[in-house]
């Protein structure tokens, strides 16, 4: 039992401060260690490969989203011309049919001017300076 409980010490003055490892498996670690480091940088280029990638294509959507708001902002004010224009022509249309409606409006409440020519045929009967019949006072009725 005693080969199974040994201390650090003890393992230690085994060696007698030499390095317990074969040059073999030295070799064979250095190079596992280099083969990690290689594939290590490898995805490293590759990260960064990704990275660039990315970058560029956030560049691109960046530049083409600028574009649009520019285009879109070109459009709107062309529309906003034409609604303009287009107010500015139902307006000025809206005013003449206002000024017809109204002159028409005005028309048939003012009373009409009736003119009537008489036949200009003389009668036989002589002209009297008596006044028309319509100028005589009606008189009173005094039966009652």
């Amino acid at each position: 039992m005693s080969d199974k409980l040994t201390t650090k010490t003890k393992n230690a003055k085994l060696t007698n401060g030499k390095s317990t490892q074969e040059p073999n498996s030295l070799a064979a670690r250095a190079l596992e260690t280099q083969k990690t480091s290689e594939a290590a940088r490898k995805r490293a280029r590759l990260a960064k490969a990704k990275y660039k990638q990315a970058r560029k294509a956030f560049k691109q959507a960046k530049r083409a989203a600028k574009q649009a708001r520019k285009e879109a902002k070109l459009v709107a004010k062309a529309l906003e011309a034409q609604v303009k224009s287009a107010r500015k022509k139902s307006s000025a249309r809206s005013v003449s049919r206002k000024r017809v409606q109204s002159t028409r409006e005005t028309a048939p409440t003012s009373q009409p001017r009736i003119l009537v020519k008489k036949p200009a045929v003389q009668s036989s009967l002589p002209q009297s300076d008596t006044p028309p019949v319509s100028d005589i006072v009606p008189t009173r009725n005094v039966a009652g």
